[in-house]
Order: C-alpha cells, then sequence, then structure tokens
C-alpha cells in the first residue's frame, strides 16, 4: 500500500477589496457592502474573514461567503454591510483559509493589487452660503428676477478630505 501525504499550502494569488458604494468603490458608509475578493492557486474550502473598520470590530459580525457558483473552489467572495455603529477609517480584514485537504494556509491582512476601502459615517460640517451675484438684464442686489440671465453662488466650504464628489443643492423660491 502506498500512502501520499499531501503537504502543499494553498496560496491567495488574488485578493481584493471593493465597496458598492454609488460614487466610488473606494469608499463606504452605513449601508454600503464591502466585498474581499480571493483566487487561490488550488480549491479551498470556505475562508474565514474577520472584519475590522476603523481599527474597531465591526458593529455587524456576519459575514456573507460565496463560491460564487462557478465550479470552481478556489475562488470565493467575503462581504459585510457596513452600519451606523461602525468607526470612521480604513475597513480591514483577515482571511484564513484551507486547502481541501486541510492544509491552512498563510492568513492575510493585505490586498495584491493596493486596493482599499475607507469608512466616513460623519457628514460634512453646515456652512453658509457666501456671496450671491446675479448677472444680465436688470441686476438688483439681494433679487434673481426674470431678466437676470444668470447667477453666482460661492458656498465656502471648509477643507474636507473625506468629501468625495460632494454636491450642493440650490433651492430659490419664486413670489415673495
Amino acid at each position: 500500500n502506498i500512502i501520499e501525504v499531501d503537504t502543499i499550502l494553498p496560496i491567495l494569488n488574488e485578493v481584493t477589496i471593493a465597496s458598492n458604494n454609488a460614487n466610488s468603490p473606494t469608499r463606504a458608509k452605513a449601508g454600503d457592502t464591502v466585498t474581499v475578493s480571493l483566487t487561490a492557486d488550488m480549491e479551498i474550502l470556505q475562508p474565514v474573514v474577520s472584519w475590522t473598520v476603523g481599527g474597531a470590530v465591526a458593529s455587524d459580525d456576519t459575514v456573507s461567503y460565496s463560491d460564487l457558483d462557478d465550479g470552481n473552489g478556489a475562488t470565493w467572495t467575503a462581504s459585510i454591510d457596513l452600519g451606523s455603529g461602525d468607526t470612521d477609517g480604513v475597513v480591514a480584514f483577515t482571511v484564513d483559509y484551507q486547502s481541501t485537504t486541510s492544509n491552512s494556509g498563510l492568513s492575510v491582512t493585505a490586498t495584491s493589487n493596493g486596493s482599499k476601502v475607507t469608512c466616513d459615517n460623519t457628514p460634512p460640517s453646515s456652512f453658509t452660503t457666501g456671496a450671491v451675484t446675479v448677472s444680465g438684464g436688470t441686476v438688483l442686489s439681494g433679487v434673481w428676477n426674470y431678466q437676470n440671465t444668470g447667477v453666482s453662488v460661492s458656498v465656502p466650504i471648509p477643507k474636507d478630505t473625506t468629501l468625495l464628489y460632494g454636491k450642493v443643492q440650490l433651492q430659490g423660491r419664486v413670489g415673495t
């Protein structure tokens, strides 16, 4: 009888992270889902992924796993939903995994492509509108009338590195 002993450790060749945030896959907030995608050099059992957000344990420790239903046990995803209790900062992870013969691979804590996700649950500071300047037609101070063809509004927002693709909505009133 010949007994073959498998001592080959699995390796995660590709590890990426992204969020489903509407503005950027590198940003996330409460209600967004963050997903780590894994590709190993051989079939592996379902990995175990633990998460921290801003250096603290994720507020929801429920992790959803998928083998992608592609018939390839080497590809997996693990996802969490961020909550309002999550701390602002980097979404980090640790992946523990093993081959189908129970050989454990080395824990992975970094992506293979440099991708990262940052959680930001803090709304921007309040601000007030600056100068409002109308142009064209009859210009009256403090009034935008039917003869005016343009309006310029200054919105002084302090430098806030967490603002990404920020939008300002102007509201006007017709009549008195």
